[in-house]
């Protein structure tokens, strides 16, 4: 039920009798840095989050009071 390879060749046929065979070139190399870009802040967003969290944690809590925790609980 997806794309299939003949509709990626209709696609594409229009966007080349758009653009033009001499702009093709700029438009893909456009699309290439926006999605590089686009996939670089998603994983950059992602991985902060919890670094942050657990550098947060680890800097309020000594060893010496998460053993005295463990050790009540």
């Amino acid at each position: 039920m997806g794309i299939g390879i003949p509709e990626l060749i209709v696609i594409l046929l229009v966007v080349f009798l758009f653009v033009g065979p001499k702009k093709l070139p700029e438009v893909g190399e456009s699309l290439g840095k926006a999605m590089k870009s686009f996939k670089k802040a998603v994983y950059s967003s992602s991985d902060e989050k919890p670094k942050e969290d657990s550098a947060e944690h680890a800097e309020t809590e000594t060893p010496a009071q998460s053993k005295t925790q463990e050790q009540s609980e």
